[in-house]
């Protein structure tokens, strides 16, 4: 057990928080309500919203990094600008983009920079030192770049290892500002699947900012939403997807927030509708993927949103290959196309000129 803990369970807590920065006024975030905030053991706490919300500004004040504009933040019950600078340093970790790299330092000498709370001014590592460092490489998988020099990782690598740090440093709360940043697609996925089982295989939790929303909702245990217009909710991700500051918060003149599929999509009123009869060759994906590309919102045949709209029906040919049937509105008028490049330059032609064919 830490030497901090309680016996209420709750890691972190806030109270009537205002964060911001006192010197400039433009930069406070007033929020609807002052947050007051849990984090419990064993949890993966994703905090969203757009550029300019206030996520770094609140993991950075969370995490004791700048005071508070009103407010207060505590760890473990007690204050957190109260605690010693040695006990807050095996308490929390923090990793920031931000970091240098040292020319002359390794993947693990990087990493074994985490356990500066455990060896002294002289910074020397015992065998349980090593054994952390070894783990922590391990959880990212980045083991592989114990020897590398720093200058020669990519972007992606060196992201490893600054999230390795923090992990090495074994604090029950983990702060970290977009750990996803600059990997690819895939290793995105991994590391946010592994920071959850890091997350749940500790006492601890950790905290992250991320721009991913769809795996921020995918592996996280909690979502807290900042608004930029000072709105918030926090929540299950199943309960948060409900909540209208979700859709509100990442809303723009011309993208919205799918909560169903969990992509960011053109807002409907910037489509242009068109009934999409699918025949014999039901849930043809290529073709609905090539109609929303182009800016078509593709309706059901029935119903009376499908009078006066174009239609497009896919159906199959004898050889097996698909045909596209173009059918004007209000009219027999139609047309065969028979390649994806040919329904797309027909497409593209109607959005050009506004028509409806």
């Amino acid at each position: 057990m830490h030497p901090l803990s309680t016996d209420s369970g709750v890691l972190l807590a806030t109270r009537d928080l205002e964060i911001g920065y006192d010197k400039d006024p433009s930069r406070t975030w007033h929020f609807d309500t002052r947050l007051s905030l849990e984090a419990l053991p064993r949890r993966l706490i994703a905090i969203v919203g757009p550029n300019g919300a206030g996520k770094s500004t609140l993991l950075r004040t969370i995490a004791g990094l700048q005071s508070p504009v009103s407010g207060q933040v505590s760890l473990l019950g007690q204050g957190i600008h109260q605690l010693a600078p040695s006990d807050l340093a095996r308490l929390r970790s923090y990793s920031s983009t931000h970091l240098n790299r040292p020319q002359w330092m390794t993947g693990r000498e990087w990493v074994a920079l985490g356990r500066f709370p455990y060896t002294g001014w002289l910074g020397t590592l015992d065998a349980n030192d090593d054994a952390a460092v070894d783990h922590a490489l391990q959880a990212v998988n980045a083991s592989y770049l114990s020897d590398r020099r720093l200058t020669a990782c990519s972007d992606g690598e060196f992201q490893r290892l600054i999230v390795a740090r923090c992990l090495c440093q074994e604090t029950l709360l983990v702060f970290m500002d977009e750990p996803l940043a600059h990997l690819d697609p895939p290793h995105k996925a991994e590391m946010i699947s592994r920071l959850r089982e890091q997350a749940h295989s500790r006492s601890g939790s950790i905290l992250i900012s991320i721009h991913d929303i769809d795996l921020a909702f995918r592996h996280a245990d909690e979502i807290w939403v900042l608004g930029s217009d000072g709105s918030f909710t926090q929540g299950m991700p199943e309960s948060v997807l409900e909540s209208p500051v979700l859709s509100k918060a990442f809303r723009t003149s011309q993208v919205t927030f799918n909560a169903q599929t969990l992509t960011f999509e053109a807002n409907p009123d910037q489509l242009q509708p068109l009934v999409l009869i699918h025949a014999e060759a039901d849930g043809h994906i290529p073709t609905i993927h090539l109609l929303t590309r182009l800016g078509f919102r593709p309706v059901p045949p029935t119903g009376p949103s499908a009078a006066g709209l174009p239609s497009l029906t896919i159906q199959t040919r004898a050889n097996g290959s698909p045909e596209w049937i173009l059918k004007a509105a209000g009219s027999t008028r139609q047309e065969s196309l028979r390649s994806l490049e040919d329904l797309a330059g027909r497409l593209q032609e109607m959005r050009t000129n506004g028509s409806t064919y």
